[in-house]
């Protein structure tokens, strides 16, 4: 047995599903979770501290850049004492050089990428920003650098460059800063011991006071980081990357190319970063992210690489236990992950999901439910009314597919709960993790119908509304509410159409959502009225026939299951999309998860009548059937209800909807629709109100001799 790195429910085109369990057996149950690299990477923000903030930008760099300067350079004239007048002008004229400058930027930038077939030649003559007068000497400086960068002339952006660096102290508090992280710039991926030099400098730069409004210093740290990757040195790269990350940058991307990098090293490098406490942590959360590796082997490889380099670098690391107990268990270490399990802290929820996986795998369910009971106490769902938090704990950065780690293991709950035979505990659970999809299917086809009745009327009573409060018992709206708002309607509808189809009609009235009262009164209506044998047979065919079109028109959201016949939850529109007892049954009889016998029988007696895709048709066609057997032979409105109904059923079950073809022919022959059927041999097409709907061919004669079963005595007495 293997263990599979991620399961989930997947389709190739179609709807969005959500994620369902009970298809997925011992591949989805044992599968391991996947940790969100990004987001464990917030949890191990304090392996590194930071001395420096991140100035958070948005997408517009150059704009943010001329607006630093534009406020850095006011400042510095207000501390020189520069008038009002000239003050104004000095901004105004270099902010329209500096756009100038941003504008050459973008032109360049636009021919490199499409005009390529003159970059040998000289480059086309734009317009070049000019120095504006009396602008101090270090912005002046560093503008005439930034000019010979962004014109591709790296040379000279590096003399003037240093040449600001060389001025006086005084001279250039607002633009030291700006000078070392752009000569670090120039030189990081080809002299990437310049390059340290000069960030670090940037760095000390700032700590002596000289001006740093963008937050160079922090972003320092992962240029420096670069040019340390460019050196091979992963293990001071990753602590750089991390330190800029505890400066309040989120992003992960480099630190997983880092990672990526590393996990192709030579043992002994693998050996350094696995002594190494911060290194050892980013790479063992990389690993578990998957690693970007699609080929499980590949994957399992580097796992057990990893374990082996922990092994050497003798690491015994109990609060990081759980996260090597489930590298091991990924990699198909299973011992070994029991091994690290045993080190973990007793109260860690990833320990707990793990270790019920285990005692899955060795068919212990009563102890795999135990301990995800336990993990699912000390992780609660999220709220859907404010952010999440940055994670807390290992189970917080993991997942299962789309699903979070605190759904995923109530989900698995519940399908312990089922092959325990705990069937409305199993529903509990589903239901209020919201696998929607699988606590329909126990609710329709597992619970017994007075089980379910039961468990909705303790648990999901009646919402009250609003307006029958007061105004002190109120509640402000929230998505917590609306959530459970929907669960109890979702699940009280079910009911309702479920204890229609048991014709437990006074039952259901109050289940079914208001919108679907109005109709589901006139269906019982008319169903008395048909049922009273002290009617006339006139007024119960017309109730038959009404009861009848209202069921085909409305009885997916009066009588439709929620999954398999039906799929109401799709609205009919889709089938598959959600767990089904015949891909269930394929579960090998070996496996705990198999279906028990109890299920089994419990599915067999909630089948619908009949058990057929859009079971409701059926019913609507043999309310027509009833109503047709209270009517006249030879009558339009007779042919009218015989044409419809077979109509009905004819595409998806034309030997059903024979029958009706042949009462059309032989009970209404000589009515213009039987006439018309006669002739097609099949249903002619008619309009709502019975109309024939098709031009007639020429009349021939023609003798039809065939019956239905069960009626012979109509067909003589018709012929």
């Amino acid at each position: 047995m293997t263990s599979l790195l991620v399961v989930t429910s997947l389709f190739a085109c179609g709807p969005f599903f959500p994620n369902w369990l009970l298809d997925e057996g011992e591949p989805g149950m044992l599968s391991s979770p996947r940790l969100l690299f990004s987001l464990e990477l917030q949890r191990l923000r304090g392996l590194r501290s930071a001395s420096f903030k991140t100035v958070t930008t948005t997408n517009d760099h150059p704009i943010e850049t001329l607006n630093a300067e534009v406020m850095d350079l006011d400042q510095a004239l207000r501390s020189k004492n520069t008038s009002d007048d000239e003050r104004e002008r000095i901004v105004l004229a270099y902010q329209s050089e500096r756009e100038r400058l941003n504008k050459l930027r973008a032109q360049i930038s636009e021919w490199r990428a499409w005009d390529t077939a003159t970059q040998a030649e000289s480059s086309p003559n734009w317009e070049q920003p000019q120095i504006p007068d009396g602008l101090p000497r270090e912005f002046a400086g560093y503008f005439q650098g930034a000019i010979e960068f962004v014109s591709g002339r790296t040379n000279e952006a590096r003399f003037v460059w240093e040449q600001v660096l060389n001025l006086p102290a005084e001279e250039r508090h607002f633009r030291s800063v700006w000078a070392a992280f752009m000569l670090g710039k120039l030189d990081v991926d080809t002299d990437p011991v310049s390059a340290i030099k000069r960030f670090r400098e940037v760095r000390e730069l700032t700590r002596l006071g000289f001006s740093d409004g963008l937050g160079l210093a922090a972003s320092s740290l992962g240029w420096e980081a670069r040019a340390a990757f460019r050196q091979g040195d992963y293990t001071r790269a990753i602590d750089l990357y991390l330190e800029q990350q505890a400066t309040g940058n989120l992003d992960s991307t480099s630190l997983r190319f880092v990672a990526s990098a590393a996990v192709e090293g030579s043992d002994e490098a693998f050996k350094t970063l696995a002594a190494y406490p911060p290194s050892r942590r980013v790479i063992t959360a990389f690993l578990l992210s998957n690693c970007g590796c699609s080929d499980r082997d590949s994957h399992a490889k580097r796992s057990r690489k990893w374990l082996t380099a922990l092994h050497d670098a003798g690491v015994v690391e109990p609060e990081a236990a759980e996260q090597f107990a489930l590298v091991a268990y990924q990699a198909g270490e299973f011992e070994l992950a029991d091994q690290w399990l045993a080190l973990a802290p007793p109260d860690s929820v990833a320990a707990l999901w793990l270790k019920a996986k285990l005692k899955l795998r060795d068919g212990d369910l009563e102890t795999a439910a135990n301990l995800l009971a336990s993990a699912t106490r000390l992780l609660p769902l999220p709220s859907l009314d404010e952010p999440a938090p940055p994670p807390r704990l290992l189970a917080e950065s993991l997942e299962v597919g789309n699903d979070s780690a605190a759904r995923r293991m109530r989900g698995e709950l519940g399908v312990l709960h089922l092959q325990k035979r705990e069937f409305v505990e199993a529903v509990d659970v589903m239901l209020r993790a919201d696998y929607w999809a699988d606590a329909a299917f126990l609710a329709d086809r597992v619970l017994t119908l007075d089980e379910l009745k039961n468990y909705v009327d303790l648990n999901w009573p009646p919402a009250v509304h609003q307006s029958e409060l007061d105004a002190t018992e109120r509640q402000k709206p929230s998505a917590s509410k609306e959530a459970e708002d929907k669960r109890r309607s979702d699940i009280r509808y079910l009911l309702a159409r479920r204890l229609t189809r048991a014709d437990r009609f006074s039952e259901a009235r109050p289940y079914f959502p208001p919108e679907w009262r109005p109709a589901f009164d006139d269906l019982v209506e008319h169903l008395n009225v048909a049922e009273d044998t002290s009617r006339s047979k006139s007024d119960r065919a017309t109730a038959f026939w009404s009861a009848a079109q209202l069921t085909r028109t409305n009885g997916m959201e009066l009588f439709g299951t929620a999954l398999e016949p039906d799929w109401q939850i799709w609205d009919g529109e889709f089938e598959d999309g959600g767990p089904s007892f015949a891909i269930r049954a394929t579960i090998p009889e070996a496996s705990p998860l198999h279906p028990s016998d109890d299920e089994t029988k419990r599915i067999k007696s909630s089948a619908p009548d009949p058990d057929h895709r859009f079971h409701y048709r059926y019913l609507a066609a043999n309310l027509a059937w009833k109503a047709a057997d209270l009517m006249p032979d030879q009558s339009d409105e007779t042919a009218h209800v015989l044409c419809a109904a077979g109509s009905w059923l004819k595409a998806r079950d034309p030997k059903y909807a024979d029958y009706f073809y042949k009462a059309l022919v032989i009970r209404c022959g000589r009515t213009e629709l039987g006439t018309a059927a006669d002739r097609k041999r099949w249903f002619p097409r008619m309009y709502e109100n019975g109309q024939l709907a098709e031009a007639m061919p020429p009349p021939v004669a023609t003798t039809y001799s065939g019956a239905w079963p069960g009626d012979e005595e109509r067909v003589q007495r018709a012929q």
